[in-house]
């Protein structure tokens, strides 16, 4: 909770907005359906949008739970999602 009203208060002040535990497939597309269905049931934590809803930050937490091993591998799967993977995912504006 300490760590949402920091982002509360940051995201107020530059005009941004805020949104909590958003489905990947919110803001992620793809046309592969095998690709869609390993995104549908996953959601980040916090993500950072502009005034007119351009993502401009995704947020995931690193609790005591992502030691898991399942955990890390899902970490691992964002980590290549939003940064290797353009051709097959890509971030909706």
């Amino acid at each position: 909770m300490f760590f949402f009203k920091i982002l509360e208060n940051l995201t107020n002040k530059l005009n941004f907005k805020l949104f909590t535990q958003v489905a990947l497939y919110e803001i992620i597309t793809t046309n592969n359906q095998e690709y869609f269905y390993k995104i549908k049931s996953k959601s980040i934590d916090f993500v950072i949008t502009d005034e007119k809803c351009k993502i401009k930050l995704c947020i995931e937490l690193d609790d005591p739970t992502h030691n898991r091993l399942d955990r890390i591998k899902r970490d691992v799967f964002f980590l290549i999602i939003m940064k290797v993977k353009k051709d097959k995912y890509q971030l909706k504006h």
